[in-house]
């Protein structure tokens, strides 16, 4: 529903406002409003708080759990396609410490969506090749492989933000209780 608008949002007199936007500048206010005193908190603040656009939060709370999680690794791969496969395996065979992220469901990116009949890898279907790979990385202790994962912000000294959606794609009835809706990882990341 509609908010911060009087009488709805069609015809909202607060629009008037705009008429008057290249006079008013980001923190005018704190300039403009310095009367009397009593007339800030009494009579302006009001006025400019009702029309910032704060809307109401919703009623109840969010019921979801949410975590955060700080990592370091060796190797961080972002992207779980062919590219990314062969550099979180060639990683993990070497024993150093992975993480494999994926944005969708699945790994194998654009080898799921190969021809299976005219492009294979080593002889091999490309969903087999890609079974064959998620097997052995689930095999290897340092390896973290982390679907429905996206890496939001790549900073300095190699610090990575990634938000992996934990139990988004269940249906309300089905999320466990003990699991978090969705998880942060703060990554700190030597490659």
């Amino acid at each position: 529903s509609s908010q911060n608008c009087w009488p709805s949002l069609l015809t909202d007199f607060g629009a008037i406002n705009d008429a008057f936007a290249r006079f008013m500048p980001a923190g005018f206010y704190y300039k403009t409003f310095k009367g009397p005193p009593g007339t800030w908190t009494g009579l302006f603040e009001p006025i400019i708080r009702a029309a910032a656009g704060m809307g109401r939060a919703p009623e109840p709370g969010d019921p979801d759990r949410y975590e955060a999680i700080n990592r370091h690794c060796d190797v961080l791969v972002v992207g779980g396609g062919p590219a990314g496969l062969m550099a979180a395996l060639a990683a993990g065979r070497s024993g150093a410490r992975v993480i494999l992220v994926e944005e969708t469901a699945r790994l194998g990116g654009s080898a799921l969506a190969r021809d299976p009949d005219r492009l294979a890898f080593d002889g091999t279907q490309p969903a087999q090749w890609v079974a064959d790979i998620e097997k052995e990385l689930a095999t290897m202790p340092e390896v973290t492989v982390l679907p429905r994962t996206c890496a939001f912000g790549y900073y300095a000294n190699n610090f990575v933000g990634l938000w992996e959606k934990v139990s988004d794609h269940l249906p309300e009835d089905k999320r466990l209780g003990h699991l978090p809706r969705q998880r942060l990882w703060r990554v700190r990341a030597r490659e």
